[in-house]
Formats: structure tokens, sequence, C-alpha cells
């Protein structure tokens, strides 16, 4: 029993220690400017997860992978652990309610019904 407290207990505390550096940050807001040049800002969707758990999504304006992730610690909508993220398609209007702030499933589900790609058959 005393592992798989432990296991939940670190799933649980899974943040980005590893930003947290100054020496960590300096580097990132480095990678950041540099894969940022000559970019357009764009919506990205963020998603974190730990093991098996999704702990949310996230819907910022960045203009790379690197500074979609640092949006989602300036937004507070970055609950830690494991990170994807992709850019949306432009044909895409993300309303305020949806941007910067951790969506559960209830949210995710209700966004894609109301956010379907547009009907090409005619």
């Amino acid at each position: 029993m005393a592992r798989k407290k432990t296991k939940r207990a670190a799933e649980g505390a899974i943040s980005c220690a590893c930003c947290n550096t100054p020496k960590a940050l300096e580097k990132m807001a480095k990678d950041i400017e540099r894969e940022e040049a000559g970019e357009r800002e764009a919506w990205w969707w963020v998603q974190f997860g730990a093991g098996n758990f999704h702990r949310g999504s996230s819907i910022v304006r960045a203009k790379s992978y690197l500074g979609a992730i640092r949006e989602t610690h300036r937004q507070k909508c970055n609950p830690g652990g494991i990170v994807a993220a992709y850019e949306l398609p432009t044909w895409l209007d993300i309303e305020p309610e949806w941007q910067n702030k951790l969506l559960d499933e209830d949210a995710i589900e209700a966004f894609e019904e109301t956010h379907q790609p547009p009907d090409l058959s005619n």
C-alpha cells in the first residue's frame, strides 16, 4: 500500500520544477525568442497529463510551441505534468470564454461540440 500512496502523491505533485531555476528560465527565454523570430501569433491547444490521467487543456495565444507553454504559466492555467501542444486551425474562432483557462473534461467536450470544421461539401 505504501508504494501506491507514494506513486499517487508523486503524480499529484508533478509540476514544472525543471523550469523553475534561473538558468533553466534564461535558457527557455532564449529558446523561445529564437523559435518565435518572424512567426505570427496563433491559438494553441495545450494539454496536460500525468501518467494515464488527463489534467486538463488550455487554449492560449502564442507564436510557438514553447511560447504556448510559457503563456499557460503566465495565465495560471498550467497544472503541470506532461505537455502536448499544437497550433489550432486558423478558421477556428476562439471566444473569450475558452481562452486562458484550464478546461476540464466537460468543458473540452462542450468546446468540441461547438467548434466543428466548416462544411466544404458545397
